[in-house]
């Protein structure tokens, strides 16, 4: 079993966590979080640049679900998941897939702008998108190669005596 050769770096002993069980983390686990924060903000940015906006031009960034619930918008800056943007633009909307679909049901108005929105949404195969790689390339660093992008970030990485 290769789980049983792989160095965890143990976060809570068992002592300390709630299920009397040690909280590890692997490189493992680091680099698929690496992995996926880079398709998320990529996935976003390559979005917006589709129609012709950046992440500064958004008013309101909407988080949602169970991962959104407990999002700590700060943390999920400092890795690069989110954009660096004034944290008042952050909005937690809890399980809106469940809110639309109730919605869609109770209200015949709430149903023809959901048909209206899905006639003008657009498929973008990321994949496809060489620019999507550019993205991905870039976010694959904490928080990211492109330091502009992630001002407040670098400021407190010097505050904190990181001039890396």
């Amino acid at each position: 079993d290769t789980s049983e050769r792989i160095a965890r770096y143990i976060i809570v002993p068992p002592e300390q966590s709630a299920t009397g069980k040690a909280i590890t983390l692997s490189e493992i686990d680091i680099d698929n979080i690496i992995r996926a924060k880079a398709a998320i903000y990529s996935a976003c940015a390559l979005l917006l640049e589709k129609v012709g906006l950046e992440f500064s031009d958004l008013q309101t960034i909407y988080i949602a679900g169970g991962f959104g619930r407990f999002l700590d918008i700060e943390k999920a800056m400092i890795i690069g998941l989110v954009p660096d943007l004034p944290r008042e633009k952050y909005r937690y909307i809890g399980n809106s897939s469940l809110m639309g679909a109730y919605m869609v049901l109770v209200s015949q108005e709430f149903r023809q702008h959901q048909l209206d929105l899905a006639r003008r949404m657009t498929y973008v195969e990321l994949s496809t998108e060489a620019d999507y790689m550019n993205h991905y390339t870039g976010a694959l660093f904490l928080p990211h190669t492109d330091r502009s992008a992630f001002p407040t970030v670098h400021a407190m990485q010097a505050a904190a005596g990181d001039q890396s």
